[in-house]
Order: structure tokens, then C-alpha cells, then sequence
């Protein structure tokens, strides 16, 4: 089970052609990893005014074949690190991961993450967030 990880962790945080500010920040990262679970198809990473388009299609084609996944995007940010990520667990659970850590050089408490369970997820190939969280009927 730690290998999976480690790999996972692996394959988003060191992306040679990324800024260092422009890698998935390792609580992310271990966040979709445990949502998502080992097995997951790893959808990539999509930096900021990124193509978005095969991350996309590789989430979609994933749920559509009943398969887990998981990916993260880059936000648009001055001061902050912003990341969003979605994952699909292998019980076709959805989620969608919101990160946020400020850089602006004040005192910091540490990044904040937030989790939203999801009826879907509803892709955006171009303008805005690549993801929108579809909220369950009833839910909070």
C-alpha cells in the first residue's frame, strides 16, 4: 500500500518542466491519493492557462469504464498557492479537493484543504475551474 503512494507522490510532485511553485503540493497530492485509492488512474496535473483536454478525457473515460481516477489543476492566484482536485474512488464515490496556501510571506498557519463530496463532477475544457463539484441532493 506505501509503495503506490510513494509512486503517486512521485509522479506529482516532480514534474522537471514545472517552476517549483508550479508542482502539486504534497498535501494535495496525498489527499487525492487516499480518495482516490492505489489503483486510481493518475489524470495528470493541469497547470495554470494549461490544455486541460486529456486530463479531462482521461477522468472521463475513467468514470465512464466504472474506474477510479484523480487529478489536480492549478488556480489562478497573486499571493496563494491554489490547487483544485478531483477524484473518483472505486465505489463511484466523487470529490473534489480545494487547496489554498498562502505565499505572500505573512505568518503562516499552514495550507488549508477542504473536501467536497459530490453527486458528479462537470468538466470545463476551457475558461474557469476545469472542475464543478455537482452537489448531492439533500446534502450540506
Amino acid at each position: 500500500m506505501k509503495a503506490p503512494l510513494t509512486a503517486l507522490l512521485a509522479v506529482l510532485v516532480t514534474a522537471s518542466f514545472c517552476r517549483a511553485a508550479d508542482t502539486v503540493p504534497e498535501a494535495l497530492a496525498k489527499r487525492l491519493g487516499t480518495l482516490a485509492g492505489a489503483d486510481a488512474k493518475d489524470c495528470g496535473i493541469v497547470l495554470r492557462d494549461s490544455d486541460r483536454r486529456e486530463a479531462i478525457a482521461c477522468a472521463t473515460g475513467a468514470t465512464a469504464s466504472g474506474k477510479p481516477w484523480r487529478l489536480a489543476e492549478q488556480l489562478e492566484a497573486a499571493d496563494s498557492s491554489i490547487w483544485q482536485g478531483g477524484a473518483r474512488d472505486s465505489q463511484g464515490k466523487f470529490r473534489v479537493v480545494f487547496y489554498e496556501a498562502d505565499l505572500s510571506g505573512a505568518p503562516a498557519s499552514g495550507p488549508t484543504i477542504s473536501v467536497l463530496l459530490c453527486r458528479d463532477i462537470v468538466f470545463t475544457v476551457k475558461g474557469g475551474d476545469a472542475m464543478e463539484c455537482q452537489p448531492i441532493p439533500g446534502g450540506p
